[in-house]
């Protein structure tokens, strides 16, 4: 009886149902073998629009990001002029230090007196060239770690630079002095401290203070409309609209015991918010040689509907959602240095000098060279392994997929290493980026002979001509190469409305289906039962009286 009503209902249902192959199914008189045709027929299709509905759910939820490039070209004058930093390889005024000359005096007597053996200690951690000298040599009466930074700036290596931008004569462009991994550098159109520092950082690494306020974010120069501001523009393409720069060195200065070889200055791009780190990414200047470095901006941006979603599934930052310690702007590389700090700081007890710091932080000395070498190498290990088994695991179970064979030989040959207690640095990019992509050519150079002035005044011209003799020199010109470009972006790869919509295509595609298909169902299991019901119960209380 049971039975015998549901098929009835389902009979009325099929008659009516806009689903195709229903009124098939339900039909009475068909023979066995033509409901069971279209039984199969209606399984494949719902089968087959479950999974594709399935697999776009899958995608929405886990990767709804999709990278596009905007329509129109952007100008270059809407982002910053990259700051450029400069390391010299040769990083001691031998004045004040000759490191080859003590190594050569400890390879002849087994010893250095304290003052140079201060001086080894606290340049150690600069000069790759002595990086494999025996540590049992010096690691004895050790000084006080805080007077490492500063006797090392002390003897730092003076660079002559002289810089032009937009080819203006009467204008001269300032380098200021900045401390990096690679001793003391200089840098050019970097925000100032209290643009990008907080107020936990040391004192003594606060560089570079200029004064010059910033008018730019990651969302660009807001309202000023002004040609010339801070950080500079970039004001058109070719050399004219560029920056040119002269570099002098002593010659005497030059000291392959430091450089391990290498002679010449190292030219670090970054934006103007991003520390510098010149021993990750540089471009090499090399002495007696002229370089043109052409600039092919690469701008990735984010629509503000992705703020909704996870930065995990974004694979991104917007300004604010991460704040770092001693940085006020967010970049992927402030983040990783801030990371490697805190993992050195855990491992090691202490720091290294150029590292972000508080002022009661302990600095690495020579004897903790190996242990932040170690930290450095462990969590670069840390970080890739972590990136491994994300990827492993993601691959282990792809949607839909079943009894891969594959998969199961990938993880049992991995042998990964344990993955440090340490959290993970999780620094994604910023949702707002500027890559600067380089190309470069070069030919020789010579500062006497060279017809073109690149100094700011007549007296500077010849000042640098007077110290050719004790100076070696080399000049590069960094400009743009056009003056606009196609700017990337990420946006939502489905919305509500995209996901519907695809929902809807699939379910008219396969099954010739919509939304109120669904809601037959529904009224048909519920409400025409009950109104059903509850007509026969007032039909019977008539057919009583």
């Amino acid at each position: 009886m049971i039975f015998a009503d549901a098929w009835k209902d389902f009979s009325e249902y099929s008659e009516e149902s806009s689903i195709h192959s229903m009124q098939y199914i339900g039909r009475q008189h068909l023979h066995f073998f033509e409901r069971l045709f279209w039984i199969c027929a209606f399984l494949f299709s719902f089968s087959a629009c479950s999974y594709l509905i399935y697999r776009t759910y899958d995608r929405w939820v886990n990767d709804p990001v999709l990278f596009t490039f905007n329509k129109q070209p952007t100008p270059t004058w809407k982002i910053p002029f990259p700051a450029l930093t400069i390391c010299p390889d040769a990083k001691i005024n031998v004045d004040l230090f000759n490191l080859s000359e003590a190594l050569n005096i400890a390879d002849t007597y087994g010893y250095m007196n304290d003052e140079k053996m201060a001086k080894f200690q606290s340049i150690y951690q600069i000069c790759d060239g002595i990086k494999t000298y025996p540590r049992s040599f010096f690691l004895s009466d050790e000084v006080s770690n805080k007077s490492h930074a500063r006797r090392l700036i002390e003897m730092t290596n003076e660079i002559l630079i002289n810089a032009r931008y937009i080819s203006n004569e009467d204008r001269k462009e300032t380098f200021h002095k900045i401390v990096t991994n690679e001793g003391v550098c200089h840098t050019f159109n970097m925000l100032d401290e209290k643009d990008l520092y907080r107020k936990v950082m040391a004192q003594r690494l606060r560089f570079p203070k200029h004064g010059e306020r910033s008018h730019w974010s990651n969302f660009g120069y807001g309202n000023d409309k002004k040609p010339e501001t801070y950080p500079h523009r970039i004001l058109g393409s070719g050399k004219k609209a560029g920056l040119t720069v002269l570099l002098g060195m002593r010659k005497k200065d030059i000291d392959f015991a430091c450089s391990n070889g290498t002679a010449g200055f190292r030219l670090t791009l970054h934006t103007p918010d991003e520390f510098p780190r010149p021993d990750f990414k540089y471009l090499t200047i090399p002495f007696n040689m002229m370089s043109l470095i052409s600039v092919i901006p690469q701008v990735l941006t984010t629509s503000k509907n992705l703020k909704n979603y996870e930065p995990r599934k974004r694979k991104c930052y917007f300004q604010g959602e991460k704040q770092l310690k001693f940085f006020k702007h967010y970049t992927q590389s402030n983040c990783k240095l801030e990371c490697l700090t805190e993992f050195v700081r855990k491992k090691c007890g202490c720091v290294k000098f150029s590292m972000p710091h508080e002022n009661t932080t302990k600095m690495c000395t020579s004897t903790d060279i190996k242990c932040m070498e170690t930290a450095e190498s462990d969590l670069i290990m840390s970080e890739l392994e972590k990136k491994i088994k994300e990827d492993v695991t993601k691959a282990a179970s792809p949607p839909m997929v079943v009894n891969s064979p594959v998969i199961p030989i990938m993880v049992s040959n991995m042998k990964l290493k344990k993955v440090s207690e340490t959290k993970a640095c999780g620094c994604l990019p910023s949702c707002s980026s500027i890559f600067y992509n380089t190309e470069m050519s070069q030919t020789l150079f010579d500062v006497v002979q060279s017809q073109r002035d690149v100094a700011s005044d007549r007296s500077k011209t010849e000042e640098f001509k007077d110290k050719a003799d004790d100076y070696i020199f080399s000049k590069f010109e960094i400009y743009f190469k056009e003056d606009e470009f196609i700017e990337s972006k990420r946006t939502e790869l489905y919305g509500w409305t995209n996901f519907l919509s695809n929902c809807g295509g699939f379910l008219g595609l396969l099954m010739g289906g919509s939304l109120l298909s669904l809601v037959e169902i529904f009224y048909h299991c519920t409400m025409k039962n009950f109104f059903k019901r509850r007509r026969e119960m007032k039909e019977r209380v008539v057919s009583l009286d």
